[in-house]
């Protein structure tokens, strides 16, 4: 036998499949679409293309009927049977068969007539009435048949009030004949052009007995199990009843009044509070999570269409009509309807009728419940099991196997969105357990009658990088519900860490200089770190640090090196970049080199003595001696000055001796400092007999003139002879005797 392609995923399929293996979409089998133009059983024209419904390909087709023509619609029906059973596909008929005739015994109101049913070329098809009119999903914000957004707004309220009472009548003949439709949404709803609705698309309904072992169907793509969204949890288990159209029913009127999809979040009917109180109650006895506390589609409509006083003098009546004759009786209404059972306790509604009674011992137990527990809902589970022992426990169902939080890097912040519903009967009192680093939840501990959102704070910098996919487990405990752990699944990328330079030469510095280099740090990875430097040994200063590095940013350090935290020569140090972040660490080490030159300073070579210190006194005042002659003998005045400068020269020298027998002593100077002393003693010991000798020689000649001895009178021109040479003498014996080199 030949496969089957999905017509929307082109995934080719066993002979005999229902639905698509990977997409979960209707397959049409191999027969192929039907051919504008196509004669059907013989009688059947077919028009054009409707679309699609849960079950099969759409066609509107003309019937010519005692020379009249009538428009209808021809619906083909996909086969449910396991191919690996020989008589599966004969099973498989004589089941269409059954179920078409079903359906053509129906005769309802707001029900399309199923006229006839048919084989041709190995499929099935129906023929039912055509309803002209627009289906009201095409009001409401939408998607076209090309994936694009239509936007669309919510209905009246008192209009979807009057299609709902409508589509409750049709519910309950359905029910009276045990038929379940499995697929109410306002896609499956047209409006004629009368203004009533009338409920499409039958092709699903009882097919849930079709399923066999052998053929899967998608949970999402399927109608067998309903549309995710309108559909109640015990159909995604196959177990539909007629109440699981109640709770479509319901779902669909929560989408037309506030324009929210119940697809893109199941079980959650976040603009419920927005409605009017009559019709929001309504709506929440009828999508109760238990069957057996979900309402009847009379008692729906009962809701839908008035809101009546809850007591009388011996009855109590509840706003879905349902009455209660004793308080026993207020145990099951009341887990049905609990918001409006909490206003009845919370005030004094219960008291007053218990009174009526002569139940004050209920009265007491009403006030004892509340003393114990502050929690209103707590209370009043407390209260509705003494009532009634047998009321079911809380159940918990978690409606999701796995959080998949996705790519969160390190040190940043995610939320998910965690609903947490009960199953059961009462409230459910939960608290979350054994949270892992990282992970946060608001609140901690709540009480529910039917579900709670919990909302997930993800905070990586208390984790860690990986290559892999962490998987984090948070705990729910419901004490007696249970407990139940839910994975959260994370990827936390790696980062990494570059640095441009292999290694650092900063050169040559001389002795109070510093030297300046500089190195890039850069993060190609997919998470932020933190990188910490250290140096050994700590010469260099670095600059920053410490600091954060970002996905794609790159940062400078400065390096800083001073001549005073080095030695003579070569100085070797190796910085060490490692950066962390959470429990993964890289490292990179990166050399440094720096050489400290040698200090420049004068060597001397001469070594001083007694006979340089005489050499140098010597011409001195030599020198002196002949500069003051030659300046007196100009001015006629040789006897006076020759022999001040001879008495001149004969003191300077005898104080030069001094610092020059020192000097002598001393021998060899070793260490620059003596050396730079002896300098600078032997020059001041000349430059100080020089001047004594010329101040003493001018001395000598005034006290010669004064006794009269003098032949010529010219202490002044003496004076300045005397004063010339000393200076010239200390210039030259400067420069005699002192030549040293680099």
């Amino acid at each position: 036998m030949s496969e089957i392609t999905c017509p929307t995923c082109a995934t080719l399929n066993p002979h005999g499949a229902a639905f698509c293996a990977n997409c979960g979409a209707a397959l049409l089998g191999d027969s192929g679409p039907l051919k504008v133009g196509q004669m059907m059983h013989g009688r059947y024209t077919v028009l054009r293309p409707l679309g699609k419904g849960g079950m099969g390909a759409l066609h509107l087709a003309s019937e010519t009927i005692a020379g009249q023509d009538r428009l209808v619609v021809i619906k083909e029906m996909l086969d449910y049977y396991d191919p690996a059973d020989p008589h599966g596909e004969t099973k498989a008929l004589k089941r269409f068969e059954t179920e078409a005739a079903t359906l053509a015994r129906l005769n309802t109101a707001g029900i399309p007539q199923l006229f006839d049913y048919f084989r041709e070329g190995g499929r099935n098809y129906i023929v039912m009435q055509y309803i002209q009119g627009q289906n009201l999903e095409s009001g409401l914000t939408h998607q076209d048949d090309h994936g694009n957004l239509v936007p669309g707004k919510a209905y009246p309220v008192e209009q979807v009030r009057r299609w709902g009472l409508q589509l409750c009548k049709v519910l309950e003949n359905l029910a009276g004949q045990n038929v379940v439709h499995m697929d109410i949404k306002p896609a499956n709803l047209i409006v004629s052009e009368a203004g009533d609705v009338w409920l499409v698309d039958f092709g699903t309904a009882k097919a849930q007995r079709s399923i066999h072992p052998g053929g899967a169907v998608g949970l999402e793509k399927s109608s067998v199990y309903g549309t995710q969204g309108y559909a109640p949890p015990e159909q995604a288990a196959g177990n539909a009843e007629p109440r699981s159209d109640i709770y479509a029913l319901a779902a669909t009127l929560y989408h037309l009044l506030t324009d929210d999809d119940p697809r893109s979040n199941p079980f959650a009917f976040a603009r419920l509070d927005q409605l009017p109180q009559d019709i929001k109650l309504a709506l929440k006895s009828a999508l109760s999570f238990e069957v057996n506390q979900r309402c009847t589609a009379r008692q729906f409509a009962a809701l839908l269409e008035k809101d009546t006083g809850p007591l009388t003098n011996t009855v109590f009546r509840w706003q879905d009509g349902t009455l209660a004759n004793q308080p026993k009786e207020l145990a099951v209404s009341a887990n049905r309807n609990w918001e409006e059972a909490r206003g009845y306790f919370v005030g004094d509604a219960w008291n007053k009728w218990f009174k009526d009674l002569h139940r004050y011992d209920l009265v007491g137990q009403i006030q004892q419940v509340k003393s114990q527990h502050k929690d209103p809902d707590l209370a009043l589970d407390a209260f509705l099991r003494s009532l009634d022992p047998t009321l079911d426990p809380p159940g918990l169902l978690l409606p999701v196997a796995i959080l998949d939080a996705g790519v969160i890097p390190w040190q940043k912040q995610s939320t998910l969105e965690l609903d947490i519903f009960n199953l059961g009967g009462g409230v459910l009192q939960a608290r979350f357990i054994e949270l892992p680093a990282g992970v946060k939840v608001s609140p901690e501990q709540f009480v529910t009658h039917e579900w709670q959102r919990v909302k997930i704070s993800l905070d990586t910098g208390e984790l860690s990088p990986g290559p892999k996919q962490q998987t984090l487990f948070i705990g729910i405990d419901a004490g007696i519900a249970g407990k139940k752990f839910i994975p959260i699944t994370i990827t936390i990328p790696e980062p990494k860490l570059r640095v441009d330079r292999s290694q650092i030469d900063l050169g040559a510095i001389g002795r109070g200089e510093t030297a300046l280099g500089s190195l890039r740090v850069s993060n190609s990875g997919g998470s932020s770190f933190i990188v910490e430097a250290a140096v050994q040994p700590g010469w260099p200063r670095l600059d920053p640090a410490r600091f954060l590095c970002a996905p794609g940013k790159n940062y400078l350090v400065k390096i800083k090196a001073s001549s005073h935290d080095l030695k003579a020569g070569e100085n070797i140090a190796q910085i060490s970049l490692r950066a962390r972040a959470g429990n993964w660490s890289q490292t990179t080490k990166v050399p440094v080199r720096l050489v400290l030159q040698q200090e420049k300073i004068w060597q001397i070579d001469w070594t001083p003595s007694l006979g340089g210190a005489l050499i140098m006194v010597f011409y001195g005042g030599i020198l002196g001696i002949f500069l003051g002659f030659m300046t007196a003998y100009t001015f006629q005045g040789i006897t006076t000055t020759l022999g001040a400068a001879l008495a001149g020269a004969v003191i300077g020298m005898f104080i030069s001796l001094l610092p020059s027998a020192i000097a002598g002593a001393v021998g060899r100077v070793s260490s620059q400092a003596g050396r730079q002393g002896l300098r600078a003693g032997l020059r001041s010991g000349v430059a100080l007999g020089m001047l004594v000798g010329a101040l003493a020689g001018a001395a000598f000649e005034w006290i010669l003139s004064g006794l009269g001895l003098a032949l010529v009178s010219g202490e002044g021109l003496n004076l300045f002879g005397a004063l010339v040479g000393a200076t010239v003498g200390l210039a030259l014996a400067s420069l005699i005797g002192w030549q040293g080199r680099r």
